[in-house]
């Protein structure tokens, strides 16, 4: 049995069926206790996360930052790993040394920086074996950026545990060109000044600001707050931004201000005050990913993407634009991105583009980019075109090592299961997912893609029967919901999917496929006054969407009822001249189009 980890806690390692774990409960060497990692969340046997699971395996999760070198030698079955010494030795940021150390020549990273220390010091996933230290980040891994996922708040800092680098990235710290061993000793990680000291290295010339009185606050209490991981780990935040309770008040975004005061609307009036409008630049940006994630202000997110001052944030916003994929004006952005001087902006614009409509000139974008000479971007472009070409082609290779790489995670299983499903072989896709969901039983996402092969199996029972597991893992999921609904339907369990959906509506009513099959299904199960019920419904929700008042003038008009179809039309067309149902229909009801 060996450890992992020092201060503040260490974790026994064990050997469970031939596999080297990270055993939990954890130890704390400063009082001598020992706690669960997880807190409350029990973890049961088999799941992912209990330390038995393949969450916790050293080999696939540890061993490639706690060790040297590390390689895990996953076969597919088995680990067999390699590592040129066991903990973090000298070769770990500086490199292949041998001519160093024998005295003949220098170290090949003579001082590593911000590349050297974010594969290890940032969420991120490998696309190569064992990054080198020096080589370029994004030859070697994807770090995790703020999205409209909520591993990060909207302002860059961290939720879930994402470590360090990723907030850093975004700060305006990290744009004017300060590194981790600006304040960090590179050999032991302390701090090279205690305190506000460490501050006024770069910072004297800043007056106080804080209006508080002295003593009570510090620079990081209000600019680098404190959340503990793992039960004991308490780790500064590297986002450098400044709290603002506004974003508290109009999006529930905490701030650094909540540790000691709870009247966010208050606070809210006193930072107006003291520092001003909520207008810089971390604030506009805050704002604009808050309210992505709710589905609204496209043209905030595009005035991010293109004139935010800070490149980071530039790259990053192009993923805020899911909800708006197709649109005219987003994919110019989008192919403008995936062009961009900079690699992070393509890698992330080549992502969004591949998650949207393929028009032929996403298509030429994204067949350049299969080529570029950044291998993130390389893997982005191909996932896009994976569906084109065959396993084994020349265009794939980056994206095929990369699922090498993460053979044993299951989101990366889930990703080739989604393949082989593109491939029409579901069959394939179904036998992967089934060991994914034997891997991670707790994983929404892996039963929702494995109803999806059930149900192109003709399994349409068992179909169900996921996606009522992962409803009951992820209540808060539309998506899920939706796709739970329609299982229902095809079992025949009308009622039961009806309900579905309509938990599907209220979870995201900003769906405008699921309010429209909604409809369709009270129109077949219950008749046209309850489809024009649901129709109303969707559009006080999408107050500009044309599809519910043009669908309930489709179903006004073979119902006969065509006084009230030319009504609902004529709003369709004031949400959307362009529409061409609505201008279809209006042209039968004798409705001009304006």
């Amino acid at each position: 049995m060996g450890w992992i980890g020092v201060e503040p806690l260490a974790m026994a390692l064990v050997t469970v069926d031939g596999r080297t774990q990270t055993f939990d409960p954890a130890y704390d060497p400063r009082d001598g206790s020992w706690f669960s990692i997880f807190g409350d969340d029990v973890r049961s046997q088999g799941d992912w996360g209990h330390w038995t699971g393949r969450g916790m395996n050293y080999d696939a999760q540890c061993g490639s930052c706690h060790d040297t070198d590390f390689r895990d030698g996953f076969d597919g079955n088995v680990h067999r790993p390699t590592m040129v010494e066991i903990g973090v030795g000298c070769e770990a940021c500086h490199g292949p040394s041998a001519r160093h150390a024998a005295g003949t020549g220098p170290p090949p990273v003579a001082r590593p920086g911000r590349e050297t220390c974010a594969p290890c010091h940032s969420r991120r996933s490998a696309l190569v074996d064992s990054p080198q230290p020096g080589a370029p980040l994004l030859d070697s891994v994807a770090p995790a950026a703020p999205d409209l996922s909520d591993a990060f708040w909207p302002d860059g800092r961290v939720r879930e545990e994402v470590f360090e680098e990723n907030a850093f990235a975004g700060s305006r710290m990290a744009q004017m060109g300060v590194t981790c061993t600006d304040c960090h000793k590179p050999h032991d990680t302390a701090l090279r000044a205690e305190g506000d000291a460490l501050c006024a290295t770069c910072h004297a010339a800043t007056p106080r600001h804080d209006h508080h009185p002295d003593g009570t606050t510090s620079c990081v209490s209000c600019h680098m707050p404190t959340t503990t991981y793992m039960g004991r780990h308490e780790r500064h935040d590297h986002a450098f931004v400044a709290p603002d309770p506004a974003l508290t008040v109009s999006h529930g975004v905490p701030s650094a201000c909540d540790a000691c005061h709870k009247e966010p609307s208050k606070l809210a009036r006193a930072a107006a005050e003291w520092w001003g409008p909520a207008d810089r630049p971390s604030m506009v940006r805050a704002r604009a990913l808050a309210n992505a994630r709710r589905g609204e202000g496209r043209d905030a997110v595009l005035d991010v993407l293109a004139n935010d001052p800070h490149p980071v944030w530039r790259a990053r916003a192009h993923a805020w634009l899911d909800p708006w994929l197709g649109q005219p004006e987003v994919e110019r952005a989008l192919l403008a991105g995936a062009s961009d001087p900079d690699a992070a902006t393509r890698a992330a614009a080549t992502a969004a583009l591949g998650r949207g409509p393929v028009s032929p000139t996403v298509a030429a974008a994204l067949e350049r980019n299969v080529r570029d000479p950044v291998r993130l971007v390389r893997v982005e472009a191909q996932r896009a075109v994976r569906a084109s070409r065959p396993v084994r082609s020349p265009d794939l290779a980056d994206y095929v090592s990369y699922l090498d790489v993460q053979a044993e995670q299951p989101a990366a299983m889930a990703e080739l299961a989604a393949w082989h499903t593109e491939r029409g072989d579901p069959a394939a896709a179904v036998q992967i997912l089934e060991t994914a969901k034997v891997q991670d039983p707790r994983s929404p996402v892996i039963r929702h893609q494995l109803a999806v092969g059930l149900a192109a199996t003709r399994r349409a029972t068992e179909a169900e029967a996921e996606l009522r597991a992962a409803r009951a893992l992820a209540p808060d999921d539309a998506t899920i919901a939706a796709a739970h609904a329609l299982a229902l339907s095809e079992i025949g369990r009308l009622a039961e999917a009806d309900a579905a959906l309509a938990a599907s509506v209220a979870l995201d009513p900003t769906d405008v496929r699921n309010w429209q099959n909604l409809a369709l299904m009270r129109m077949r199960d219950r008749g046209l006054n309850a489809a024009l019920q649901t129709l109303g419904d969707a559009e006080a929700a999408l107050v500009d969407d044309p599809m519910p008042p043009w669908l309930a003038a489709s179903l006004l008009r073979d119902a006969g009822r065509e006084a009230e179809a030319r009504v609902r039309v004529t709003l369709a067309l004031k949400r959307d001249p362009r529409h061409p149902g609505a201008r279809a229909l209006a042209q039968s009801l004798g409705v001009a189009p304006p």
